[in-house]
């Protein structure tokens, strides 16, 4: 499924929609992607798959745009719980009581 790194997030939406692929293929390509080169990057700091597959679990969102596409959220962005440094040390045990409005918006679509 490592292929589904280069298709659109429209194509996606299609595939799922048409159940050719499932959330978890969604999470595992990206999982697989990110293992393969946030050594060299190191874009992202923390990871939050459980979650990720536990809401996609949980979710009723089928007629959602985002449905099924995974979304990583840089820690420039307050997401409740999680750690939010902003690549900054003075930040590094920061955990927010609270999401950002964008981060909001992304979790309801």
């Amino acid at each position: 499924m490592t292929e589904l790194i280069s298709k659109s997030a429209s194509d996606i939406v299609a595939l799922l929609k048409t159940g050719e692929i499932s959330i978890d293929d969604t999470l595992d390509a990206l999982q697989a992607q990110i293992e393969k080169v946030d050594s060299k990057v190191n874009a992202l700091p923390t990871l939050c798959f459980e979650r990720a597959r536990e809401r996609a679990r949980n979710g009723d969102r089928k007629d959602s745009v985002l449905a099924g596409i995974p979304v990583a959220i840089k820690d420039l962005l307050c997401t409740r719980g999680e750690p939010t440094t902003c690549a900054s040390r003075m930040l590094e045990h920061f955990r927010p009581p609270y999401n950002a409005t964008v981060v909001e918006r992304l979790l309801a679509a």
